[in-house]
């Protein structure tokens, strides 16, 4: 069962991906197409900026057209530490950090930023996902590892 702060990162209405890839291979992709099938405002953001088949990628965070609600990181560890201070500077509510995207040193630093992300795999807990998903999320559960 989500923990209510998972819930209400699901609720945000906008979100922003850091780390979109240009490869529709990517599972940035697929996180993207899964958050805009359920209504929700997404701005891929990707340092090279410009488009992609109808899709347009956003340089920065100071790029977007709007603050987003919640904010999914999907980088390694060396680049989500860079990013730490751009999300306290817009002091964002909500963010997620895809696994593979932090380590116990970029959690220390968050913290120190007085952000509380959440860490793992952002499908798991998505409304509306694969079976598959939801297999790992009622296995994590079980287990008492689930996002809080």
């Amino acid at each position: 069962m989500p923990s209510d702060r998972v819930r209400q990162f699901y609720a945000a209405e906008s979100f922003a991906i850091l780390g979109m890839s240009r490869s529709r291979r990517n599972f940035t992709w697929s996180i993207c197409e899964q958050l805009q099938k359920m209504g929700r405002r997404v701005y891929p953001v990707n340092p090279r900026g410009g488009s992609d088949g109808g899709v347009t990628f956003y340089e920065s965070l100071d790029s977007l057209p709007e603050k987003p609600q919640a904010i999914i990181i999907a980088l390694k560890p060396s680049a989500t530490s860079e990013i730490l201070p751009s999300l306290k500077k817009i002091q964002a509510e909500f963010v997620w950090l895809q696994q593979g995207s932090y380590n116990k040193t970029v959690l220390e630093q968050a913290k120190r930023f007085g952000l509380d992300p959440i860490g793992g795999c952002v499908f798991m807990y998505m409304p509306e996902v694969s079976m598959f998903h939801a297999i790992h999320r009622a296995v994590n559960d079980f287990f008492g590892k689930g996002y809080k």
